[in-house]
């Protein structure tokens, strides 16, 4: 019987638990699955290239994808982050980010519930002329959620630790252009620059000059990304992502 064996986190320390055996032990796996590239390229570096490998990608039930309404890109200032506001996340950052860049007019809206609410509430103590600008709603319906995606120009999550992160693929859905993380889960998913950017987490600089770069673009270059982000969001409902997956297992058998 073929043993398959999809790696959820690229921390398993294999020579550590196994040692001398790990060879011996890794050989019995047939085919080896990956949540995100970056893992794959973690776990290959450490133990050397598999033979037969596949990708394990989450998908978002079919009514999460909704008919992206037609997004104004002339003047980029509607920014969007939706997540649990922790550390690792980096929603702080993306509020200073978005603070030192050239985007004047903004509109922040940062959805969910964490210790790093109290963090950007200080920081907009310190600065009062961000009040009006950053929207702390805590956590809403996930309707609500929907109608903020449609009407936001840019989603943005920085975070490391992710080993995917559906939320993107909801905005991407959107039409929103979606910054996410280098390295990290949807690495690979979003080509930077052509459906997305990427950053890397929790750099302010790096993320500071992506959001200049995206508000400096020309419209139509960024109406050919949101459509570009669009197109790989329809692919990635979980009955396609399910397909999929079994289809690569059994071609892997099968060769």
């Amino acid at each position: 019987i073929p043993v398959a064996m999809t790696m959820h986190d690229d921390g398993y320390d294999f020579r550590r638990i196994y040692k001398d055996r790990v060879d011996e032990i890794l050989s019995e796996i047939d085919l080896w699955g990956f949540r995100n590239y970056p893992m794959k390229r973690t776990f290959e570096n450490a133990y050397g290239k598999c033979a037969k490998s596949y990708m394990c990608f989450s998908g978002v039930p079919e009514e999460f994808i909704q008919e992206a309404k037609p997004k104004d890109f002339s003047s980029i200032r509607r920014f969007l982050y939706v997540g649990l506001l922790m550390k690792r996340k980096h929603s702080f950052e993306l509020v200073k980010a978005l603070h030192r860049s050239d985007v004047r007019d903004f509109s922040l809206d940062v959805i969910g519930e964490g210790n790093e609410k109290y963090s950007i509430e200080k920081y907009i103590k310190q600065y009062p002329e961000l009040a009006e600008k950053i929207q702390l709603p805590g956590r809403i319906p996930r309707t609500e959620v929907g109608r903020i995606m449609q009407d936001a120009q840019v989603f943005c999550m920085i975070s490391e630790k992710e080993a995917f992160g559906l939320v993107y693929i909801e905005a991407m859905a959107a039409g929103c252009i979606t910054i996410a993380s280098k390295n990290e889960g949807f690495d690979g998913i979003i080509e930077d620059g052509f459906n997305g950017f990427l950053c890397e987490a929790g750099n302010v600089e790096e993320l500071t000059n992506i959001i200049n770069r995206i508000r400096n673009m020309d419209k139509v270059q960024l109406e050919i990304i949101s459509k570009n982000a669009i197109a790989t969001a329809r692919e990635m409902t979980d009955k396609k992502v399910a397909a999929a997956y079994i289809h690569d297992i059994e071609k892997l058998l099968a060769d």
